[in-house]
């Protein structure tokens, strides 16, 4: 988004391996917003300038760049002459002869025109007898394309096999490849030699043509078919057995697994190529087990892997053998593959993973795992270049780590260490995501057993207890995407009754509550009294405790508010009058009100007295009434609770529960609580349908243009009365804003300077896909972009206005250095570019066209002020309560 940081990068690779390595990737062109990019054929280079900002500017230009010498060159102006005239006139030898140009379009359009002819015979000689390199390859890429337009026979296909033996690399590669294309038969007793071949490219070819010249012929093409026929009569006459034989295939079976090994993973350009053979071989066998199994049994885990990702490109249900391997990583490329592509006959193998005496071993071998690096063999890392191997094409030096050693991560912008190189990887938790998600998808009675037992296990994190115990909770009405990949996967719905009864099966455990000490005589003694005293008098002891997480107590509540087992109303009422996190008791307490009142259905006669709740039971059933009391203590403990989350839950609760009651019980919150339980009471009146709500509201309003309101409640305040069709609320609210101060651009959104909630505003930061802050900006080194100014300490150079005004009208004031400017002279040149540094005198202005450009002020006519690079509109991403703890977050970066 911004000119600063953007330009055209001049990249140049080199070969390695069976690939290629990236070896420089120096700024060509720099501080220019760059959408596209064109080779002209006359050597210059055209590229688009955006200007500036992500909406349209209207200042869009067209730049084009060039050396000298380039243009000056005559093989330049011939390429351009050559494009020009085309080549659909030029005869056969002309043709032949550009197969060798220097300029790879022209040597592409005369290798098209070769093959749009049909000029097979002289593609053949010219593959056969020329010298170079490159008109040999375009001859051979010809070929490719006549074949798959069944223009070539076996015997043209033959007369290539002397160049699987050529001097050149690259001539031996890519005759592999196109004989395995053709699944040429002749190229079988080739291979064995081939895939040990000094070359890493051939050696890639050859083991992915393994799998194509293996077995059974397959396709429709008629050029096959007819080369199918002639060669395997040839090859039944001289060996005597049928081509189909597995016998005549042994070599070729066990030469690609061979190189696997002694690859060791340094190249995966052959390592994929073993994966493409094999699913070739697979595919043409229609997955002939017996060839898969002898990559499944080897003793080599790269071997192991190979099968597995070839068995997944296919979607078979074999993968499920791999969730019994013995490298836990293969364990979770199994579990990858049935979940993620899916894989649905294999899907209930992966859920029987969460059998209690198979999770404990899936425990027991992922603890293995060292906690840094994927894999406990030896890392291999490729150093960055010295500029002296940049120049001289040299090669680049390797490092080999010891297992479990943090390899340094390189960011291709700045060749700097990227900041989460020591970051630990956890492989255990991708797997148990899938299991559960497994048993969810699989929904059987046996499956939500095993999630429910899995809820309970405490060896296990809070995420995975939490994810296992949400599939409980919409096991009826699945959501229509999956929960792991997020694609749509919708599952019908489904009878909740296994989903409770394993739930109601585990309760006990799942909830772990202790018991309290026994009570003192002197405390019983007390008990008796009162008792004596009131015979309505219950007494409760609040001083039971449970080690059970926060995240898993919430979730749990969820599943029973969802469920409903038997026993849910005293379960979710011991977690309220507990000593739990209170989190968790707050979440019980709004599952047990949906319980008790059917999802706030059922009508409810709620009166707070004394700083008690009592509930009138609306009927004369004993269970009922016992529920409807456990309700009015849960709500009278909640509200008189010390810690604010439960006083908040309560307030909230209540006035929903009885909303006639409603108002007065907020006043009182307004008056004497903290600043979040008056936030919170503003919220609830907004949403109550009562006149004393209009009234309170209205008094409010006054009480705010009297500076009687605290900064840090204005903004519910004011978004409560907005929603109020009174006409007293609606009048005291355009007072308001008439009434307000300073009347800029920033008046409507003056009430989110205060009062948010700086963890709030670190979770947008870092998580709201929409405004993705992290994307341009940085905090101490997190990882984030570099398009925007570094972060650190900012709270301690801008105040709360500036902070505020920098996220909605990120123009109004642009940090230096990322200033961009359009500048006009007096003698009507213009120059366009990030503003480097201005002195009274002089500005220095960074043009993509001429670099560091000095300019007098007193000859400067117009200077028009660019756009920031972050974009305008969030202030309408953002809700005012978001923006609100963005301001606040960011106000804490001290």
């Amino acid at each position: 988004g911004t000119s600063a940081k953007s330009g055209i990068y001049s990249l140049r690779n080199r070969p390695a391996g069976a690939g290629y390595e990236l070896v420089a990737h120096d700024e060509f062109v720099w501080n220019s917003l760059v959408p596209d990019v064109d080779l002209a054929t006359d050597g210059s280079i055209f590229f688009a300038d955006w200007h500036e900002g992500w909406p349209k500017s209207n200042k869009g230009r067209l730049y084009r760049a060039s050396f000298p010498e380039v243009i000056a060159d005559p093989v330049v102006k011939e390429t351009a002459k050559l494009l020009a005239e085309g080549m659909t006139k030029r005869s056969e030898a002309e043709l032949l002869a550009l197969l060798s140009h220097r300029d790879m379009r022209v040597r592409q359009e005369a290798q098209f025109e070769l093959a749009a002819r049909g000029s097979k015979q002289a593609l053949v000689n010219h593959a056969l007898n020329t010298k170079e390199t490159l008109p040999r390859l375009h001859a051979l890429w010809a070929l490719d394309i006549l074949q798959r337009k069944s223009l070539v026979n076996y015997d043209d296909l033959e007369k290539l096999r002397s160049l699987l033996n050529d001097r050149d690399d690259e001539v031996r590669a890519q005759t592999v490849r196109l004989m395995g294309n053709w699944r040429l038969v002749a190229l079988r007793g080739h291979l064995p030699s081939l895939v040990n071949d000094a070359s890493p490219r051939v050696r890639a070819a050859a083991i992915k043509a393994t799998g194509q010249v293996t077995l059974s012929w397959g396709g429709s093409n008629q050029g096959l078919q007819a080369i199918r026929r002639n060669v395997e009569q040839k090859l039944q006459d001289t060996v005597g057995v049928p081509s189909t034989d597995t016998r005549l295939y042994e070599p070729l079976f066990e030469a690609p697994i061979s190189a696997l090994k002694a690859n060791s993973g340094r190249d995966l350009l052959i390592q994929h190529a073993a994966v493409s053979g094999l699913e070739a071989m697979l595919r043409l066998s229609k997955f002939d087990t017996s060839v898969a199994d002898r990559y499944a049994t080897n003793n080599s885990n790269l071997v192991r892997l190979v099968g597995l990702v070839a068995a997944r490109r296919m979607e078979n249900d074999w993968v499920a053998r791999f969730l019994s391997d013995s490298d836990p990583l293969l364990v979770l490329e199994a579990a990858r593959a049935i979940n993620d592509v899916p894989i649905t006959n294999a899907l209930p193998a992966l859920a029987e993973c969460a059998q209690s005496a198979k999770l404990d071993a899936l425990l027991k071998q992922f603890a293995a795992i060292s906690v840094v690096g994927q894999a406990p063999t030896p890392v291999t890392v490729r150093q960055a270049p010295t500029p002296a191997e940049v120049a001289g094409g040299g090669a680049r030096a390797t490092t080999t780590t010891a297992a479990g050693t943090a390899v340094p991560i390189l960011d291709v912008r700045a060749d700097q260490p990227l900041p989460w190189t020591n970051a630990p990887i956890d492989q255990l938790t991708p797997m148990l995501l899938r299991v559960v998600n497994a048993n969810f998808r699989v929904g059987t009675p046996e499956s939500a057993q095993r999630l429910a037992a899995v809820a309970t296990r405490t060896d296990l994190s809070d995420l995975i207890r939490s994810e296992a115990l949400h599939g409980l909770a919409t096991w009826a009405n699945p959501h229509p995407r999956d929960r792991i990949v997020g694609t749509y996967r919708p599952l019908p719905a489904r009878d909740p009754a296994p989903a409770r009864d394993a739930l109601a099966a585990v309760l006990t455990n799942l909830l772990a509550f202790q018991p309290p000490p026994p009570l003192t005589a002197e405390q019983q003694e007390k008990i008796r009294q009162m008792m004596a005293a009131d015979p309505d008098f219950r007494p409760l002891d609040t001083r039971w405790t449970t080690s059970v997480p926060e995240p898993v107590l919430l979730e749990a509540s969820r599943s029973l508010a969802q469920l409903k087992p038997p026993g849910c109303v005293d379960a979710l009422f011991r977690v309220v009058a507990s000593r739990a996190p209170a989190g968790a008791r707050a979440g019980a307490l709004r599952s047990l009100a949906e319980v008790v009142t059917t999802n706030f259905t059922s009508p409810v006669q709620l009166r707070l007295r004394e700083n008690r709740y009592e509930v009138e039971n609306p009927a004369g059933d004993p269970a009922v009434a016992e529920a409807y009391w456990k309700l009015g203590t849960a709500l009278s403990l909640a509200s008189r609770d010390q810690n604010e989350v439960l006083r908040l839950a309560a307030s909230k609760l209540g006035a929903e529960l009885n909303p006639g009651d409603a108002a007065g019980q907020l006043a009182s919150k307004l008056s004497s609580s903290s600043v979040a339980e008056q936030q919170s009471a503003y919220v609830s009146l907004g949403d109550l349908k009562s006149d004393s709500a209009d009234a309170l509201l209205a008094e409010a309003l006054d009480k705010l243009m009297k500076r009687e309101i605290a900064n840090e409640v204005m903004l519910d305040l004011v978004e409560a009365a907005a929603k109020r069709n009174s006409p007293a609320v609606k009048t005291r609210l355009a007072e308001y804003e008439g009434w307000k101060l300073p009347k800029d651009h920033l008046s409507p959104y003056r009430e989110v300077l205060f009062g948010g909630d700086a963890a709030r505003g670190k979770k947008i930061f870092y998580e709201n896909a929409a405004v993705a802050c992290t994307r341009c900006h940085q905090i101490s080194g997190d990882g984030g972009g570099n398009a925007g100014p570094k972060l650190d300490g900012l709270a301690s150079r801008a105040t709360r206005e500036h902070l505020l005004e920098s996220v909605v009208f990120p123009n109004q004031q642009v940090t230096e250095g990322f200033e961009t400017a359009i500048v006009t002279l007096k003698n009507g040149q213009s120059y366009a570019g990030v503003v480097r540094t201005e002195t009274p005198d002089t500005v220095v202005i960074i043009s993509p066209e001429e670099g560091d450009v000095t300019l007098k002020k007193n000859e400067i006519v117009s200077r028009e002020k660019g756009l920031s690079g972050m974009p305008d509109g969030f202030g309408q991403l953002l809700t005012r309560q978001e923006l609100r703890d963005v301001v606040e977050f960011l106000g804490s970066l001290k």
